[in-house]
């Protein structure tokens, strides 16, 4: 009885632990994108525009998490932005995947 009592408090543990590394993930993501938009916005753009991978290396740079997707954590945080009421897209090429952030007057 014992034995399956600490398999199932193992899987509890590791099930929070990834969601606290999302949830330092997604926090990460939003500083730096948040960074990115600031410092085009005090250069008078309107809009942003960087690679998965870019976001994905800032993010993995500062958290220095192993063995951690963190695909659907910038997905979602992309998708909060639009929700937010900033404009924006998805475009896939042969080189990756881009995202476009827009604000101002003309998104």
């Amino acid at each position: 009885m014992s034995e399956i009592i600490k398999v199932k408090t193992a899987r509890q543990l590791t099930a929070e632990a990834r969601d606290q590394i999302g949830r330092m993930a997604s926090n990460e993501a939003i500083k730096i994108i948040n960074a990115w938009i600031r410092e085009e916005a005090n250069l008078g753009g309107g809009s942003i525009r960087f690679s998965h991978n870019e976001i994905r290396h800032a993010v993995d740079n500062n958290i220095k998490k192993h063995y951690f997707n963190l695909d659907d954590v910038i997905a979602k945080v992309i998708t909060r932005y639009w929700l937010a009421g900033y404009s924006g897209s998805k475009e896939r090429i042969p080189s990756g995947i881009y995202f476009e952030i827009s604000w101002g007057k003309d998104k």
